[in-house]
């Protein structure tokens, strides 16, 4: 298991943290932006952050291999694993920012690990993750259509 991912679980049993994940090095406070998803709960005006950071792990690594690259994620019916799918991915390294939980409120997802928070905050932690974290990570099913490019 590397560093990163050692980190992330340590953290993952500390309940008063939680996870956003981004591809850029954020310095300072992490600003709120608007989310355009198809349900309410993606449409908020807010820094998203998760309960768990497979999720956010997702978040900071993957990207659209090509204008018409589209990806997803969702959890399993027990929320045990994180199912990846779509086309045209590839995934490089990015950010997850560990954050206090106290600043953050339910989204209104249905899996109830999505939080939300209408203000900016400051990370407890920054730390650097790669493809092969999001590889390695428990609990991770990639379901592409075309295999992705771990670059």
């Amino acid at each position: 298991m590397s560093d990163a991912l050692e980190i992330l679980e340590a953290a993952t049993k500390r309940k008063e943290l939680c996870f956003h994940g981004s591809p850029e090095s954020i310095g300072g406070f992490i600003k709120p932006h608007q989310a355009y998803g198809a349900q309410p709960h993606e449409r908020h005006y807010a820094v998203y952050a998760s309960t768990d950071y497979r999720a956010s792990l997702f978040k900071a690594t993957a990207r659209p291999a090509a204008i018409s690259g589209c990806f997803a994620w969702n959890w399993s019916n027990d929320f045990s694993e994180i199912i990846l799918d779509g086309y045209g991915v590839s995934f490089q390294q990015g950010y997850i920012y560990i954050l206090e939980r106290k600043n953050f409120v339910l989204s209104g997802s249905k899996c109830e690990r999505e939080l939300i928070s209408t203000k900016a905050v400051t990370a407890v932690r920054k730390v650097l993750v790669r493809p092969e974290d999001l590889q390695s990570a428990r609990g991770v099913i990639f379901n592409f259509k075309l295999k992705p490019s771990l670059i």
